[in-house]
């Protein structure tokens, strides 16, 4: 009984990986992988960010939103001149600061840029990168990894602003 299942086991498999294989082909052959052209008319709603989550950050040309897990290691430095506004975040951690990143708006060439938005005004992130030092913590490693990666949150803020066209 044993040998006749063993033996019948092949066939079976064989008959699973060819019905899968009819699935898949029926699937691909159904899939309609046509371009469409983008309706002019159409939106993309970015969610909000939540008040309880995130903290903003004020600038003359909207908020920027940072996740408050980490404001209590955050610092940011406000400098405007010829035209160009930059806000810069800062890791905090005792006496030591790291730079994370600046946003710039205005006609600066920093960074990359992330679009343009209300009458042609470039917001722009320069993101530093500087590796954990040795002396930290697991803890402290993750926390600054942590605070680096929300700069996707700042670019979600930047792409919320009035009249925003992607770079």
């Amino acid at each position: 009984m044993k040998k006749k299942l063993l033996s019948a086991l092949p066939n079976v498999l064989l008959s699973i990986v060819a019905v899968c294989a009819v699935m898949i082909t029926v699937k691909l052959y159904t899939t309609d992988f046509s371009v469409k052209e983008a309706d002019p008319e159409a939106t993309v709603e970015t969610p909000a960010f939540d008040p309880e989550e995130y903290r903003a950050y004020e600038t003359p040309y909207g908020s920027l939103y940072y996740p408050s897990d980490y404001v209590a290691y955050l610092e940011t430095e406000v400098t405007e001149a010829d035209g160009v506004y930059t806000m810069r975040f800062l890791y905090a951690n005792g006496e030591e600061r790291l730079d994370l990143y600046t946003v710039v708006f205005g006609d600066d060439t920093r960074g990359m840029r992330v679009g343009t938005f209300g009458d042609h005004m470039a917001a722009s992130i320069e993101v530093h990168d500087v590796a954990a030092h040795a002396d930290w913590d697991n803890d402290e490693a993750l926390r600054y990894q942590a605070m680096q990666e929300a700069v996707n949150d700042l670019i979600r803020s930047i792409e919320q602003f009035e009249n925003f066209t992607q770079a």
